[in-house]
């Protein structure tokens, strides 16, 4: 006998999670006396050698314009990119950021300059029995592409190698959420 699953709940679901992501999001901002923030470094193992990221980004109101800055140092690639990040946006959980950008300069002609970068990242604390923060290695797209922060792609996580990333104001307080 088949089984008729009706996933109009599952829908709904993702429906409410995206609009709640959206209202948390201009909650926090509204909220929170400082700009949503976002800064760190860390290192991930790329082809075969260390890849060196740092950045820093602030929102610059209520939406999500930032700005901020990237610079990778990819050994195992011999390739070194700085990029603005024009794009910021935290996740609903409050420790996860999703930020892009445009290239500025580069030394491979692989990564042009005015081609777009994106990457995530997740603060997952700082105390000594906290998990290592994580970090999505740095995609690269066409000058011409759409992709921003605001479209929230999953990436997926490495454990960063040495450094920290601190997203602020940091998790959510109680009164985000209706009790």
């Amino acid at each position: 006998m088949s089984r008729k699953t009706n996933i109009l709940p599952l829908l709904a679901l993702f429906a409410a999670a995206a609009v709640l992501t959206g209202t948390l999001q201009k909650t926090l901002a509204m909220t929170s006396k400082d700009p949503l923030s976002v800064n760190g470094h860390g290192n991930l193992p790329i082809a075969g050698d260390l890849q060196t990221v740092s950045f820093h980004a602030r929102q610059t109101g209520n939406g999500t314009a930032a700005k901020g800055s990237l610079v990778v140092n990819s050994r195992g690639q011999d390739t070194r990119v700085f990029s603005t990040i024009d794009c910021l946006s935290i996740f609903f959980d409050g420790r996860t950021a999703f930020m892009s950008g445009v290239i500025t300069q580069s030394n491979n002609p692989t990564f042009p300059e005015g081609s777009h970068t994106y990457f995530a990242v997740r603060d997952n604390g700082e105390g000594a029995n906290d998990p290592p923060d994580l970090m999505s290695d740095i995609s690269i797209f066409s000058s011409t592409s759409t992709i921003t922060c605001n479209n929230m792609i999953l990436l997926p996580f490495s454990v960063i190698e040495a450094g920290n990333i601190q997203v602020e104001p940091g998790p959510p307080v109680a009164t985000c959420f209706p009790e």
